[in-house]
């Protein structure tokens, strides 16, 4: 009886891809994941902090590594903040394109992500330990103080995201939540929305937080508020600067019309002592400091006043003359 073949034994799945087993990655640490998936994680109804990881994700795997890296005129070179802010834009714009909605100029501009908030995005995420950034000699942008940052050239910082996330540099506080958790909501928004309802005293239930039509009324009323803050702040500006401009003007004012007298004939009668003008100084000058005309018709009353009180013997407190602006 002819035997029957045995069939080989089935493939045995790999412990892990060759570059995740360099990382340390071991079988059952990892999975073949999409692309499109990737991209998915990087529309605009993510959090920033998710659209950024994704966007390193996508372009580190792509190259079977941790350095992210992209593509310029068939070119291979390390993916950067700016090309991060430039692909989430893109991806935005399709995100709308795709669904059908027709967008403005101006709401292709909101779209935009700058680049200094992509930086303090990926800042955030080496704190949490899935990212890291170095420069192109390896040194860690986070050791370099702001003279360094400024001196580095463009093109020399090179972005990690890892595979084997590292352990959390910095941690925030535990706090126990009080108030009713909107998970559509970025955590900005679910701050104001919570504050706006503990000032009106409203306390929904939590399966509120999940009806769709709550969850699109709320995207809008939270929207038109912050516009209203956003006028109403920029309207109080405005009177502030107004009023600061009228007082400063008051007191241009108050300076440009102080005269201050300050001559030894006036100091003399204060003191008690008899007036005496010497012969030499001109008229209208007093100890040898030019004056306006009111300076010196000031101090011409005080010392006739001076003399009249002298001559007669009287006491009391010495005469004093506002000064007189002509």
């Amino acid at each position: 009886m002819p035997r029957q073949p045995i069939d080989p034994p089935p493939e045995k799945r790999p412990a892990s891809i060759g570059w995740m087993a360099e990382l340390g990655l071991k079988e059952g640490e990892w999975f073949h994941a999409s692309k499109p998936a990737l991209r998915a994680g990087m529309r605009p109804t993510f959090e920033l902090k998710a659209r950024v990881w994704c966007c390193g994700r996508l372009h580190a795997e792509s190259y079977h590594g941790e350095l992210a890296m992209g593509m310029f005129r068939d070119k291979k070179i390390p993916l950067s903040p700016a090309g991060i802010a430039q692909e989430l834009h893109q991806v935005a714009l399709t995100f709308y394109a795709e669904a059908g909605k027709e967008l403005t100029d101006e709401e292709k501009k909101t779209l935009k992500v700058s680049r200094q908030n992509v930086r303090r995005t990926l800042a955030e995420l080496e704190q949490e330990g899935v990212a890291e950034r170095r420069t192109a000699d390896g040194l860690l942008l986070r050791d370099l103080n702001q003279e360094q940052l400024k001196r580095l050239p463009i093109g020399k910082i090179r972005l990690y995201f890892f595979a084997r996330p590292r352990p959390a540099q910095c941690v925030p506080d535990v706090v126990k939540r009080d108030y009713v958790f909107f998970a559509f909501l970025s955590p900005f928004e679910g701050r104001l929305l919570n504050k706006i309802l503990r000032r009106f005293g409203l306390d929904p239930f939590p399966f509120v937080a999940s009806d769709g039509y709550v969850q699109d009324a709320v995207k809008v009323a939270l929207a038109d508020y912050q516009q209203a803050e956003r006028v109403a702040r920029a309207d109080y500006e405005k009177a502030e600067n107004v009023a600061a401009d009228g007082v400063k003007k008051t007191l241009d004012v108050a300076a440009a019309g102080a005269r201050i007298v300050s001559n030894s004939v006036s100091n003399r009668v204060r003191n008690g002592a008899p007036a005496r003008v010497p012969a030499s100084v001109p008229e209208g000058v007093i100890d040898n400091n030019p004056s306006s005309s009111s300076s010196a018709f000031t101090s011409r009353i005080t010392i006739i006043a001076s003399t009249e009180r002298t001559k007669s013997g009287g006491g009391g407190f010495p005469l004093s003359i506002p000064n007189v602006q002509g």
